[in-house]
């Protein structure tokens, strides 16, 4: 009890100093008064998020639509599509651009959990574990038709661009983004429908998960190739890396962390909040390391979830989903989909109108 009396004066006692230099306009007050001044915006943003997440879902579940579309839509709607196309000058106040970076963290960071929460809930081993040429199959297809289409059809929108850029580069890049899936979008909207442990939701987020690592690979490479700087000693050492990571998750590490896991919850009865910055860590490590071999850091949060699951029994998903998921799914997803449409700008899409009454025209047939 001393102790922890000496910790809290301590941390007060520096709080009361560091506010009275800010105040005083010590060697302090810069960075003291920038860092409230950035907190408090964010605050403001973190505040209007969640309630137009929560009013729009709410709005969309009564038309039978998913969550993750009433986010996306709620982010629409605080951004340039709307409030900056109307109030373009508080648009710019609430969501300033000194917050972006700590929206991209944290968005970040909550795509890396909801893809470890993908890869822990669908259940490719008892689905795939007999018939792995189906999965292989249709991500070949899923990464070789867009790619095809794309570059096919790339010289058409290239015609339409108000900057002139090589033909060649632009149409690898339009290929190859079309090549990417959205597979957090994928495994939350399965999840939402409650049909993550199906046969079609595993085969599907399956080859949405080789094509992502395919695609971000393809783009690294491409990029190189159109600045001339493409060389077979930059792909080749992160294929092999890859690969030796995977093969140290499924073949190493994989028993051994079933075994402790399975032993924790034994003793314990259950997931102590104890362990939980265990695995999180775990999580970050595997993100950091794919983010490094030039793979999207969400892939790690999926390669980690899909080696935890691979086990008998399933306690240790719903103790994750009853201790932590509830704070990713109420707080960082609600941030990450939101600012995912915060970015965009309908209206600066060209011929968006009538795309969305052809849209309309055809779910009305």
């Amino acid at each position: 009890m001393l102790g922890l009396f000496v910790l809290t004066a301590l941390g007060a006692s520096t709080l009361v100093i560091t506010h009275a230099r800010v105040a005083a306009g010590g060697q302090e007050s810069a960075v003291g008064a920038g860092a409230e001044e950035v907190t408090l915006r964010f605050l403001y943003q973190l505040v209007a998020i969640l309630v137009a997440t929560r009013v729009v879902t709410w709005i969309v579940r009564r038309l039978a639509q998913t969550d993750v579309s009433g986010e996306i839509l709620a982010g629409l709607l605080l951004g340039p599509s709307l409030l900056g196309a109307v109030f373009p000058e508080f648009m710019h106040w609430l969501f300033h651009p000194s917050t972006s970076t700590i929206f991209t963290g944290l968005a970040q960071v909550g795509l890396v959990f909801l893809m470890f929460q993908i890869g822990l809930e669908f259940e490719f081993n008892r689905h795939l574990a007999g018939d792995r040429r189906s999965i292989v199959g249709i991500s070949l297809l899923g990464i070789a038709v867009p790619f095809v289409m794309g570059y096919l059809s790339a010289p058409w929108f290239h015609a339409r661009l108000s900057e002139p850029v090589p033909l060649f580069g632009f149409q690898l890049f339009f290929a190859v983004a079309m090549s990417i899936t959205a597979i957090p979008i994928l495994g939350r909207i399965f999840m939402e429908l409650g049909l993550s442990h199906t046969r079609t939701a595993a085969l599907v987020i399956g080859a949405a998960a080789i094509d992502d690592v395919s695609g971000w690979i393809i783009l690294g490479a491409i990029s190189l190739l159109v600045k001339g700087a493409f060389s077979w000693r930059w792909a080749v050492p992160r294929l092999i890396g890859l690969a030796a990571y995977l093969a140290l998750v499924f073949l190493v590490l994989r028993t051994p962390l079933q075994r402790a896991i399975a032993n924790h919850i034994g003793r314990h009865g259950g997931l102590r909040l104890t362990a939980v910055p265990y695995v999180v860590t775990l999580l970050f490590i595997s993100a950091a390391i794919t983010s490094n071999l030039g793979v999207f850091a969400i892939i790690g949060g999926f390669v980690i979830g899909v080696g935890v699951v691979l086990h008998d029994d399933r306690r240790f998903v719903e103790e994750w989903k009853r201790r932590v998921s509830p704070i990713v799914w109420a707080f960082f997803l609600p941030i990450f989909f939101a600012y995912t449409g915060l970015r965009t700008d309908v209206g600066s899409i060209q011929g968006w109108p009538g795309a969305l009454l052809a849209k309309w025209l055809e779910r009305r047939r």
